[in-house]
């Protein structure tokens, strides 16, 4: 089983994670400050060196005003997609 920082899904997270910060035109630094923490983390997080938990995860969302239920939508979706690709 490959490990899960390395997985289809897990790039998929990351790449939505990225693509709502820079939509809400954050940097690694503004998202640092919304949620209290270092923005390295942030940036650890999206070079996939790090996992976000569920509870960051939520914090994240809250803090950037989205929904966590798109990041679930387009998780499956992505999941879908590469298990017809296979």
């Amino acid at each position: 089983m490959q490990k899960q920082l390395y997985s289809s899904v897990n790039e998929a997270f990351v790449s939505w994670l990225k693509k709502a910060r820079e939509d809400k035109g954050l940097s690694l630094r503004d998202v640092g400050q919304l949620i209290g923490r270092h923005h390295s983390l942030i940036g650890n997080v999206e070079n996939s060196v790090r996992r976000m938990d569920v509870a960051e995860f939520f914090v994240y969302c809250e803090a950037l005003d989205i929904d966590p239920n798109e990041c679930m939508e387009f998780l499956k979706k992505a999941r879908s997609a590469h298990k017809n690709v296979k």
